[in-house]
């Protein structure tokens, strides 16, 4: 469970009063983040339960709304999480003028930022169909060309994942990504992958 309660000092943010017990959230890198402070374990573990029935109508909300568009992540999926790669890789490398490049410590923090190539599961169609796809992964959220104007600060991981069920089948930080791009276009990189494709693109001439 992402959150729990954890006895030890603390304040809370809005009022500065010290607490007793700390609710803490379990990000993906394995490290901890305080969520609030609270004066009693029982208050602590009543604001676990409101976050968790939060998340859950959020969840629910974001698989109506994909349900009801019909969204499968598909289309320019490539080069959406090409020039995703780019930004990053910008925003986190500086070249300098007779000097080594500075790198930034995140540029290439997987658990951070990660272009995934593999198989998403269109669920719409009968029986349901893998499809050769790419996205975005930035922690806990998925970015997505589909979803990039209904869900513009992405998708939860876990709602992407159980909607679509992705094979992961290679994994890029943002430097590889974009060094891949470079010399061999916006993907896919991988053998098995790229047959899949020339074979939809081969089914789709006829």
């Amino acid at each position: 469970m992402p959150y729990k309660v954890v006895k030890r000092k603390c304040k809370q943010k809005s009022t500065g009063k010290s607490g007793t017990h700390a609710v803490v959230k379990k990000k993906s890198s394995g490290e901890t983040e305080q969520e609030s402070c609270h004066t009693s374990e029982e208050k602590a573990d009543g604001a676990v339960r409101a976050r968790y029935a939060n998340e859950n109508l959020i969840r629910k909300y974001i698989r109506e709304m994909l349900k009801e568009q019909n969204v499968l992540a598909t289309g320019m999926c490539f080069p959406f999480a090409a020039k995703k790669a780019e930004e990053w890789f910008d925003d986190h490398f500086e070249a300098r003028k007779g000097r080594a490049p500075k790198r930034h410590p995140d540029l290439n923090n997987m658990d951070k930022f990660k272009v995934v190539h593999g198989k998403v599961t269109d669920q719409w169609k009968k029986p349901p169909k893998p499809i050769v796809h790419a996205w975005v992964e930035m922690g806990d959220l998925v970015f997505d060309d589909q979803t990039r104007m209904t869900k513009p600060d992405g998708v939860p991981k876990d709602v992407y994942y159980d909607m679509y069920q992705p094979e992961v089948v290679e994994e890029y930080s943002a430097e590889d990504a974009v060094v891949n791009c470079v010399m061999k276009g916006e993907g896919p990189w991988n053998k098995d992958l790229q047959d899949i494709m020339k074979q939809r693109d081969a089914w789709m001439k006829k």
